[in-house]
């Protein structure tokens, strides 16, 4: 039998303060760079950049469409960048493809306050189109997991 004084207990699980959910039928992020005047960019020489400042930035397409993002780097024999894989697809990193594009298809930018924004002449379509990068068979397949045109 219970004490009707006695406080009652909270249960471990206690759900009232999680976020809701996010709600799968929500349109994926069409963000563009439409509302930055390019003009006011400046572009970051290769020999500038490092691996760590590149992982993560948002790749924008022909149409100044967000088009992914950068999740990894694949260096050359010699030890240069051959190519930037670029995370496209999916919805909320769930269902993405990585697509290697070559670095020399790819122009850093940056503004007065350091942010970087990474431009590419392909479209989404293109990328998602694109055989996906493999890092086991890449090496072989370099011609065919790379996109260059």
């Amino acid at each position: 039998m219970t004490d009707p004084a006695a406080p009652a207990t909270t249960p471990a699980t206690d759900t009232t303060a999680q976020a809701p959910a996010a709600d799968p039928a929500a349109p994926a992020d069409t963000t563009t760079t439409a509302a930055i005047d390019k003009s006011t960019l400046t572009e970051i020489p290769s020999g500038e950049l490092k691996s760590e400042e590149l992982t993560g930035t948002t790749v924008y397409g022909a149409n100044d469409e967000n088009i992914g993002e950068i999740s990894d780097i694949v260096l050359s024999q010699d030890g240069k960048v051959d190519a930037v894989i670029v995370d496209v697809g999916g919805f909320l990193g769930i269902g993405e493809k990585p697509v290697a594009v070559g670095f020399d298809k790819l122009s850093f930018m940056t503004d007065k306050d350091g942010n970087k924004y990474l431009y590419t002449t392909f479209t989404k379509e293109q990328l998602d189109a694109q055989t996906a990068y493999d890092k086991l068979s890449y090496t072989e397949q370099r011609d065919k997991q790379r996109l260059v045109q």
